[in-house]
């Protein structure tokens, strides 16, 4: 049963070892390296260098950045089984090309398998959960990526209910 949820709910597809905090990046194609090159020994990822292929050609169809400092690069990939994330807190924020023009410091990278379904549930979880305020200020305040992953499952169960 967890395997069919793993694909639909934000907390089965982060792991705190992909999870970066207080982290640096000159520019978004340094820290979409730096989260692509996170998924590296992940059983759910095929070929790295098609998936950072498949994530930089979204990019180049239209930034990510969405706003309130937010940016979620992503793609769709059939060398992944899984949906599967790497994430982000800037210590520094970076130009997006978001939007409202802010700058971004919370990145969530995320690659999801050619499906259909996956990538839209995930990508609308996600903004669901990152739309709050109080939740994107405890992401930023967050420790570590234990505690990125405590804030993200909270927030995540109680929007759902599940």
């Amino acid at each position: 049963m967890r395997e069919r949820e793993g694909k639909f709910f934000v907390r089965y597809s982060l792991d705190p070892k992909r999870i970066f905090v207080k982290t640096s990046a000159q520019n978004k194609t340094e820290i979409i390296n730096k989260l692509v090159d996170a998924l590296k020994d992940n059983e759910a990822i095929g070929d790295l260098e098609k998936i950072r292929a498949a994530i930089f050609a979204r990019e180049a169809q239209a930034s990510t950045g969405i706003a309130d400092g937010i940016a979620i690069p992503h793609a769709k990939s059939s060398e992944v089984s899984k949906c599967v994330m790497a994430v982000a807190v800037l210590d520094k924020a970076i130009d997006f090309d978001a939007p409202d023009k802010k700058p971004c410091d919370l990145i969530f990278l995320l690659v999801s398998p050619d499906d259909g379904n996956s990538h839209l549930e995930m990508i609308g979880r996600l903004g669901l959960i990152l739309n709050d305020k109080e939740t994107q200020q405890n992401l930023r305040a967050a420790n570590d990526g234990y505690a990125l992953l405590e804030i993200m499952q909270k927030q995540e169960k109680e929007l759902l209910k599940n």
